[in-house]
């Protein structure tokens, strides 16, 4: 394989977990990549202007002589949109479609009012795509459970061997993650436990169960210290303006971290992650703030579980949580369950499982596997 080959990257919302996938792949991947890019805001509008904003840019590129092996895109992109748009040369490479998220799945604010569109765009992208990506089981596991239920509903319509075959040939790959410059110092926290909560500021990172939870430890008389970090955008839950003006005495530190340095030395300083998601399809600041050192409290749901999967049903207990009340248990627990903790070694198997290095080769060998002469 040659390092000149070429891969084109299309990131129609290129920032979060997107942006730091692709920046840790470039970062040891032995192929280069030319990417087209737009800012990671009004995903909805990504979705629907992208490919023809993107097929547009991308055809420029291939007539002013530039050149590569494959392409590579998000499950933000229409691609059976773009490939039809583009010029026909790059329509005909191999394309890898990798899903960060899946909207059948993503949870709806206004259930009433679900636009499927967005769904069935992600199907048919998966369909238009020569390698389907997903970046947990549980993200592919959703997406085709709610695939076979439309099947059942919708069944002159829906193409139920296409969506039998594509189940078959989808792959998990796991994001890599980059080793944290700042550790946790390997000791059972003080008396006043700090807590640490890190995501975007929206409602589908449960904000408002993370309110509750605050609020029954304080009622217990559990003390604790806060940090709440994270991208907040125009629209800001309400209950975050509640958890500061409430808890002002116990706050450490508030809002979005301007740098990387600034958001590690957050996490290191802390003693529990706490996460309160109803929408999580991977997991990254969970991940990151193992590998940090800290103790995880995390919903019995989602792509959780899967994270902690190496471990005993048994241990995996102390760290996933069945509604608000079992989360304040067990936080006002984790002081005496510390040394088990420990002894487990969760950032060793998080640093092997979920290595930058290990990972970018890995599907450098795949997308190799189909690249263009």
């Amino acid at each position: 394989m040659s390092a000149s080959q070429t891969i084109l990257s299309l990131q129609p919302y290129y920032g979060g977990s997107h942006l730091a996938f692709m920046q840790g792949w470039q970062q040891h991947s032995q192929f280069q990549f030319e990417t087209l890019e737009l800012p990671a805001f009004h995903w909805k509008w990504r979705m629907r202007h992208s490919a023809w904003s993107m097929a547009e840019s991308a055809s420029r590129l291939w007539e002013s002589g530039m050149r590569w092996q494959a392409n590579f895109c998000t499950d933000m992109l229409n691609l059976a949109e773009f490939k039809g748009l583009v010029h026909s040369e790059i329509a005909a490479l191999p394309t890898v479609l990798y899903f960060h998220e899946n909207q059948f799945e993503y949870p709806s604010q206004n259930t009433a009012h679900h636009d499927i569109q967005f769904s069935l765009t992600n199907f048919s992208s998966a369909l238009a795509a020569d390698l389907v990506w997903f970046n947990s089981a549980f993200n592919r596991d959703s997406m085709f459970a709610h695939l076979q239920k439309l099947s059942r509903k919708w069944r002159n319509y829906l193409p139920e061997e296409s969506i039998s075959l594509l189940q078959e040939q989808c792959e998990v790959f796991h994001p890599g993650i980059e080793a944290p410059p700042i550790l946790r110092e390997p000791k059972a926290p003080a008396k006043k436990l700090h807590l640490i909560w890190a995501a975007r500021w929206e409602h589908d990172k449960g904000p408002d169960q993370l309110l509750q939870i605050l609020t029954e430890l304080e009622n217990r008389e559990v003390d604790f210290q806060l940090s709440v970090i994270g991208q907040s955008f125009q629209r800001v839950p309400e209950e975050f303006e509640q958890i500061a003006s409430r808890f002002e005495s116990r706050i450490v530190v508030w809002g979005y971290q301007d740098s990387r340095q600034s958001y590690w030395k957050a996490l290191s300083d802390a003693d529990v992650f706490l996460s309160t998601a109803r929408h999580e399809f991977f997991g990254l600041s969970a991940v990151e703030a193992i590998r940090v050192g800290l103790y995880p409290l995390l919903p019995n749901q989602l792509a959780y579980p899967e994270l902690l999967s190496q471990i005993d049903e048994s241990e995996s207990k102390r760290f996933l949580y069945n509604g608000i009340e079992q989360a304040v248990e067990l936080i006002a627990a984790s002081n005496d369950n510390w040394d088990g903790f420990q002894k487990l070694g969760l950032p060793r198997m998080m640093k092997e499982r979920f290595d930058s290095v290990t990972q970018a080769k890995r599907m450098d060998a795949k997308i190799a596997s189909v690249f263009a002469d």
